[in-house]
């Protein structure tokens, strides 16, 4: 595996979980907040919503890793 698609897989892993883990906040906010109870369409939209930003940034990174003449 070339070292590009190595950083760039641990910098995807690590936007995943950063957006998971505001997508639990919010989930739980929607929880404390609404009626009490978990909606499975609400916690749907939110990780396919907080998708677009991952992939959005993985792109970048890949770009940005391409013009760096010290990566491999």
């Amino acid at each position: 595996m070339s070292n590009k698609l190595h950083l760039t897989l641990k910098y995807a892993f690590a936007m995943e979980v950063f957006f998971t883990i505001i997508c639990a906040l919010l989930v739980a906010i929607e929880y404390f907040i609404g009626s009490g109870a978990l909606t499975l369409k609400g916690t749907l939209y939110c990780m396919i919503v907080f998708q677009i930003p991952v992939a959005v940034l993985v792109v970048r990174h890949w770009v940005r890793l391409s013009k760096d003449p010290f990566i491999n």
